[in-house]
């Protein structure tokens, strides 16, 4: 019996899918176990980040890598609420946000959070002699910024009743002073 060239093609098509698949499915068993060592970070993106410093992230890869190992005084929940996130309790009265800092925080060095950290992170933004700084003009409502012991003040120079909402964002990420400076 002779074979159409169509029939040949066919069963030469089996046959590959008999190898291929076992093939693709041990490769995606192995591609899809999760690491034995909890050491590292690791995550798909979709293409390289930008700067990895909050004072100029602008790109949605390089927020979502640093929502990953930074974080802010306050996040937004679940549920859509604005709640604590380095901040132990926060108040606001429409012009001036006020908290106190969580005690048990340490950045990866081991140095302790404080609120000369936090003054430090927000006022490089607002006040930044770049001319490009990516967000400084959301950070001008801020007239002031006082810190003592672990309490952070705020004081805007007009009412804003979304300013919260600015300090969820990727550029309100509070980073080491001191790391920073070295």
């Amino acid at each position: 019996m002779k074979m159409s060239p169509k029939s040949h093609s066919t069963m030469k098509g089996r046959r590959s899918s008999r190898i291929l698949l076992p093939l693709l499915a041990a490769l995606a068993a192995f591609s899809c176990s999760h690491p034995s060592d909890t050491g590292y970070f690791r995550t798909y993106i979709q293409s390289d980040p930008g700067i990895l410093d909050p004072f100029s992230s602008t790109d949605v890869v390089s927020g979502k890598i640093l929502a990953s190992f930074c974080d802010g005084l306050v996040r937004i929940s679940a549920e859509g609420k604005v709640v604590g996130d380095l901040a132990e309790s926060w108040s606001f009265d429409g012009a001036t946000f006020s908290c106190v800092l969580r005690r048990d925080l340490r950045f990866s060095d081991g140095t302790p959070l404080s609120a000369s950290d936090v003054v430090y992170s927000l006022t490089r933004i607002r006040d930044s002699s770049n001319p490009t700084s990516p967000r400084r003009s959301s950070y001008t409502q801020i007239a002031s910024i006082s810190s003592s012991d672990s309490t952070v003040t705020m004081k805007l120079s007009k009412p804003n009743m979304t300013f919260p909402y600015l300090l969820t964002q990727v550029n309100s990420y509070i980073i080491s002073e001191k790391a920073m400076r070295e």
